[in-house]
């Protein structure tokens, strides 16, 4: 039994603390105590078992068994409860030497390591230096068969013999045996005895010559003195001591820097910014003059504040920081170019420090797929009126792209968002009640909107003139009748007004494969009346159906003729337009197919196919749309499986399996060498994971009393979808919410305030 404030001893030195406890939620918070210090806490519910400890060797567990008032005191009562401390394993064995290359760094623990620095085979002479997290702190130039050591100065060590130098398949290599290092006990240094005082020198010299020479601050002393013929006073003159001489080696004054450059991120959204940091600092025992430093940053991103350019002198000791803020222009995958560092001494000597490349990935603005994405999708190879030519293969392009968008491996449109019109199917009344009515019902403004059309189009006289080349154009439905288009077909016309006043979708693409020359062959159909005309037909007509938020994407220009071969079994069109959907159109590697980079594989392929064939076919891109849109992911098996190991690391997390989950995680690592540093960031320890976890199992509890407490449903679901939710992912609305729901949970507020207060902000 423990009262709240109550300290208990476990342990010398381990106490626990009951800080605060609540009668009515039945929770209690404890801390530990080390030496006064309380480095861990636990917050626990009745019936919950907790453990406490040290971040080292100690461990407390119990049960929280209940919370109570007792005599106007609230009480906690412990159960189940054990401590121990854990004996360190011992240190494991040294090998019997330590075999180094010249040049080679061996770390000795976390901290220190020891370098091979120049090394001679004839003289039998090796350098060493000691380092202590990247940083020189000592050296020693060792002859064969020496003793050395090395240290920081306070408390750790480096002993060792040079046993050898030798050469060994072309490499220099210097053996080590006899070796010991660590920390060492640190015994306080005796006060050096006062010196007796000596009598004075009393008395007169016909020649007395003293010189002292101080070299560099008492490192080298150079003491030369002559005393001839001193008299002493009542007595004799005692013999000259000649050539006393102390001589201390100076080391070389030279700088040393070292560079460090860090990034705030691995992995940012496109138009995202990104602070890049340089730290440079002397280490050595001069100044560094004439430091230059010029970074270098890759295409699609520009600077926004500070300069990557640097240059000037840094004085021992000293540490200079230089910032630049750059921003992300495109989705891909980025390098920050190896960067070097020039500086030279005194004497004019140059030096160069070399850090490694960064790799920054840069994920698109926009998600892969729509929150909703929607779909007509139209083929038609065979025609109600036989004088209209029969089309081998627009059926089998409609399915195809059909299969496409719904497969979840590409565009991952949901089946029953997706209209699909094959041949009888297709007629005009249902292609207008597919547009007209089933986008216009279902499709937000924000929503994904791709539209597909394979079969014939034709031109027809326009009575009126309203076109510039007197000309109206129309997609032939089944049921249309060839020699009236005009009562039977669907005019451009009819479709701009569809796509004007009845479909809301900002981001709309419509595929046309057809043509429109009223020449045989193709994709259209023979009309004599207009080829003797010798018409030649606009694209203003393609500009009036695209606009802001759609864009138009067509097999061809106007007068040309949409082709169909055996060969590929498909329309020439189509059949580039379904292997980018499929990856081959994604230019950046980064697994998503947008309409810029697909328009841009299509007509390259297209083109180069017809010039092939002896013809000229030529697709055309009109329309514009705010940002990237992405239509379909190109998933690799490689990139397949590592959604895979995630997914299954995130269902682990979720079921409390956290060595499991890592060990997925470390997988993906392992397949994934490249990003490796990005996805570093995703593998945490299991302590880490547990903390965090628990933390967001806490405010759901207390969300769901709140709930029962009278929090409407509404904002209760909101707020459970709002914390399981990225924070980086907020907006600003949501991050004005979660300020509030924080606020609610910690009782800073009431349920109604809290409610009242949503309406405001939203």
């Amino acid at each position: 039994m423990m009262a709240v404030g109550e300290l208990h001893e476990l342990e010398e030195g381990y106490w626990i603390e009951v800080v605060k406890a609540d009668v009515e939620m039945g929770e209690a918070l404890f801390a530990l105590h080390k030496e006064g210090r309380p480095p861990n806490e636990a917050s626990v519910i009745s019936g919950e078992r907790f453990s406490l400890d040290d971040g080292d060797i100690f461990h407390f567990e119990a049960k929280l068994d209940a919370v109570f008032r007792s005599e106007d005191a609230i009480m906690v009562e412990l159960t189940d409860y054990e401590w121990w401390l854990e004996v360190p394993a011992p240190a494991p064995a040294l090998p019997p030497e330590i075999v180094m290359k010249k040049y080679e760094f061996v770390m000795l623990d976390g901290v220190y390591g020891i370098e091979v620095g120049e090394a001679d085979v004839e003289e039998g002479i090796a350098f060493f230096a000691l380092y202590k997290e990247g940083v020189w702190i000592d050296e020693a130039s060792v002859s064969s068969g020496e003793l050395f050591s090395l240290d920081d100065g306070n408390i750790f060590h480096f002993e060792a013999t040079l046993n050898a130098v030798f050469r060994s398949e072309g490499a220099i290599m210097v053996e080590l045996t006899d070796y010991d290092y660590g920390p060492r006990e640190v015994t306080p240094t005796p006060p050096e005895p006062t010196p007796e005082p000596r009598p004075p020198i009393i008395g007169t010299s016909e020649t007395t010559a003293l010189q002292i020479l101080i070299i560099s601050a008492g490192i080298i002393v150079l003491f030369f003195i002559i005393l001839t013929r001193q008299q002493k006073k009542g007595g004799e003159i005692p013999e000259t001591k000649k050539g006393i001489e102390l001589l201390e080696k100076k080391p070389e004054m030279i700088p040393d820097l070292s560079v460090n450059r860090t990034t705030s991120e691995i992995s940012i959204t496109e138009g995202e910014e990104l602070d890049v940091t340089i730290e440079l600092k002397n280490n050595g025992s001069d100044v560094a003059k004439s430091v230059s430093l010029s970074d270098r940053i890759p295409d699609g991103f520009k600077i926004i504040s500070g300069d990557k350019f640097w240059t000037g002198d840094i004085k021992q000791g000293e540490s200079k920081s230089i910032e630049y803020k750059i921003k992300a222009d495109k989705a891909g995958k980025y390098t920050i170019p190896l960067l070097t560092v020039e500086y030279e001494d005194k004497r004019g000597k140059l030096y160069e420090k070399s850090i490694k490349a960064i790799k920054i990935e840069v994920i698109p603005e926009v998600t892969l797929v729509p929150k909703n994405a929607y779909g007509v999708v139209i083929g038609i190879g065979k025609y109600q009126d036989e004088g209209i030519p029969t089309l081998k293969y627009a059926r089998e392009d409609a399915l195809e792209i059909y299969n496409i968008l719904t497969d979840i491996k590409y565009g991952n449109f949901p089946h029953e968002n997706v209209k699909l019109l094959l041949d009888e199917q297709a007629t005009l009344t249902e292609i207008k009640s597919a547009m007209g009515t089933f986008l216009a019902r279902n499709a937000g403004e924000d929503d994904m909107v791709c539209i597909y059309y394979a079969g014939h189009g034709s031109p027809e006289i326009d009575p009126t003139g309203n076109a510039d080349d007197k000309l109206e154009k129309f997609i032939v439905p089944y049921n249309a009748k060839k020699d009236d288009l005009f009562g039977y077909g669907l005019s451009m016309d009819t479709i701009r007004k569809i796509l004007d006043e009845r479909i809301k979708s900002k981001r709309a693409v419509f595929f046309i494969d057809s043509c429109y020359s009223g020449e045989a062959g193709g994709r259209t159909f023979s009309r004599p009346d207009i080829v003797a005309r010798n018409i030649t037909i606009s694209e203003k007509f393609l500009d009036q159906l695209s606009g802001e938020g759609r864009i138009i994407i067509t097999a061809c220009k106007p007068d040309e003729l949409s082709l169909e071969i055996d060969e590929l079994r498909h329309g020439i069109f189509t059949y580039y337009l379904a292997e980018g959907l499929k990856g081959r159109a994604d230019f950046n590697e980064d697994g998503v197919v947008t309409v810029d980079e697909l328009y841009s594989y299509v007509y390259e392929q297209v083109t180069k196919k017809a010039r092939q064939l002896g013809g000229g076919q030529h697709p055309l891109k009109k329309g514009t749309i705010v940002g990237e849109i992405p239509l379909t992911r190109c998933e690799t098996e490689e990139m397949m499986r590592i959604k895979e190991l995630n997914l299954n690391a995130s269902r682990l997390f979720e079921e409390e399996k956290y060595e499991e989950a890592l060990a997925s995680w470390s997988e993906v690592l392992r397949i994934d060498e490249e990003n490796a540093e990005a996805l570093a960031g995703s593998v945490k320890s299991k302590k880490k994971i547990e903390e965090s976890e628990a933390i967001l199992r806490e405010k759901q509890r207390r969300l769901l009393d709140l709930h029962k407490r009278g929090l409407p449903a509404k904002e209760y679901d909101e707020a459970m979808i709002l914390l399981k939710k990225n924070p980086k992912t907020y907006t600003e609305l949501e991050r004005n919410i979660v300020e509030y729901i924080e606020k609610l949970l910690n009782g800073d507020i009431s349920i109604g305030v809290y409610v009242d207060t949503l309406k405001l902000i939203k």
